[in-house]
């Protein structure tokens, strides 16, 4: 329920009539957040959970849960760089860098847009050494025995991403906390550390 109360709760600090909020539905900044939230503290929490959980019968259904979910958040993940990119595009600001003005945006948004960057190569490639790895399963043969691992820091370094998110954007210090305090939940609690299931 954590995990998806956070995009819900995202949703509503951009377009509610809150601070830092207010925005149109036809913003295309507003659904950045909105997305990337989808994405990694919700359904890649719950697709690395569904992994590692005991809710599941058998390690077959755990991994088809696992693929479906993170596909959807593969997904969202890339929607959302989308939105960000058709937000700055008319202005020219990429990596913290605006290419119109030739000046360096604050620090902390350079970082969050490298680390952003980052993430998001990571989890392209990760989602190709998912189906990689999904083929050769079929064949018994085991590969990218480190992909488990990279998910993790995956999530971790998202985890950091949306807490520079919080740091910089005007909510009230209520909502950031609340939203900081879920995503602490979802990606380093329920996403790394819930231990794998032991069949």
């Amino acid at each position: 329920a954590i995990c998806v109360v956070i995009p819900v709760a995202t949703g509503m600090g951009m377009f509610g009539n809150v601070a830092g909020g207010s925005m149109p539905l036809n913003s295309w900044f507003a659904w950045h957040p909105v997305f990337m939230t989808a994405a990694f503290p919700c359904f890649m929490a719950l697709g690395r959970y569904s992994y590692v959980s005991e809710t599941l019968p058998d390690k077959a259904s755990r991994r088809q849960a696992h693929r479906a979910l993170m596909i959807v958040g593969t997904l969202f993940a890339i929607a959302g760089y989308v939105c960000i990119f058709m937000a700055h595009w008319p202005g020219r600001k990429f990596f913290g860098y605006d290419f119109t003005k030739h000046v360096w945006g604050p620090w902390a948004r350079i970082i969050h847009d490298w680390v952003g960057y980052s993430v998001l190569a990571l989890v392209l490639a990760q989602a190709a050494m998912g189906a990689t790895k999904m083929e050769f399963l079929r064949q018994g043969a085991k590969t990218f025995r480190f992909h488990g691992s990279l998910g993790k820091v995956i999530l971790v370094a998202a985890f950091v991403n949306i807490c520079i998110a919080l740091y910089i954007w005007a909510w009230s210090p209520q909502r950031k906390w609340a939203l900081g305090i879920l995503a602490a939940i979802a990606l380093p609690v329920v996403g790394v550390l819930v231990p794998a299931a032991t069949a």
